[in-house]
């Protein structure tokens, strides 16, 4: 088992199949020890097959427990879907940005609080997107009106726009129960995002 681990940093693996043979206590420390390890998702073959064990397992960290079967497509077919599972969630966290309870799924372009849709107009996400992926820094009102409506567009009173794209955004995320301040404004340069 230590090889295993050892092992398991080093390869580009997509998915952990463990054989149960063993007590079902020592069972659960391999799948602790796998979940301390990698992030990989791990299917569990059970020689014994009992409910309660596969709901102790799944809620150890084991992706998926079924019963050794008889035909290894079963168990093939399974693993694939684990794998699929596993990419597209992986994908999809690496579109999502979490900025305390801001989190903004770039993939879907919307903006949630405390998981509840808050946000969805383009320009109202635009804010929030670039502000968020610059944490720490400010942006210009005439920086941020660009920044949304390209610099082709006709450029009018960007202070006035931004200032009332900010009242607009404010007035939805305290409607989302958001609980702190998620825009700053920062006197005479612009607006800055609140990650703590």
């Amino acid at each position: 088992m230590r090889n295993a681990l050892r092992e398991l940093p080093q390869k580009p693996y997509s998915l952990i199949v463990v054989l149960s043979r063993r007590s079902f206590g020592e069972l659960l420390s391999i799948i602790a020890q796998l979940n301390a390890t990698t992030s990989l998702p791990i299917l569990v073959l059970a020689e014994k097959y009992i409910g309660i064990d596969k709901i102790t397992a799944i809620h150890r960290g084991a992706d998926e427990y079924l019963p050794i079967p008889e035909n290894i497509s079963e168990a093939a077919a399974s693993g694939l879907s684990l794998i699929r599972r596993h990419n597209t969630d992986e994908s999809h966290r690496a579109n999502t940005i979490i900025c305390g309870e801001l989190k903004i799924d770039v993939g879907f372009r919307k903006v949630y609080v405390n998981e509840q849709v808050a946000l969805t107009g383009n320009s109202e996400f635009e804010f929030l997107y670039l502000l968020s992926k610059n944490i720490g820094r400010t942006f210009s009102p005439e920086y941020i009106y660009q920044h949304i409506h390209g610099s082709d567009r006709e450029i009018i009173n960007t202070r006035n726009a931004i200032s009332s794209l900010v009242k607009r955004i404010r007035k939805k995320l305290k409607k989302a129960s958001a609980s702190t301040e998620i825009i700053q404004t920062v006197w005479m340069e612009g607006y800055r995002i609140n990650a703590g």
